[in-house]
């Protein structure tokens, strides 16, 4: 009843559709899309030199366009690859 609305004013709003707490989350560009499946490279093992990952399956769940929750799948803690880079050497040998 205090506020009134005029017209001729602009305001910014956030709607929110849909809430989870206390969820895994990993960043959406670490996710691997094929088909209906959703995949994540998980950190196996680690030296100086070289890091080896398993490709693992995983049950995702909402996104805010940043950062995607993970239904399943996926523990607390462990460590998934992001995008993998590439340098000019390794394109070439994967053009071939």
């Amino acid at each position: 009843d205090s506020v009134k609305i005029r017209a001729g004013y602009s305001a910014n709003a956030e709607i929110v559709l849909a809430r989870v707490e206390d969820a895994i989350c990993v960043p959406e560009n670490s996710i691997e899309f094929s088909g209906d499946s959703t995949f994540v490279y998980v950190l196996k093992s680690e030296n100086e030199t070289k890091q080896d990952f398993d490709k693992r399956s995983i049950q995702i769940g909402l996104s805010d366009g940043i950062k995607v929750e993970v239904k399943g799948g996926l523990s607390l803690g462990e460590k998934v690859r992001g995008n993998e880079i590439f340098d000019k050497k390794q394109l070439q040998a994967h053009a071939n």
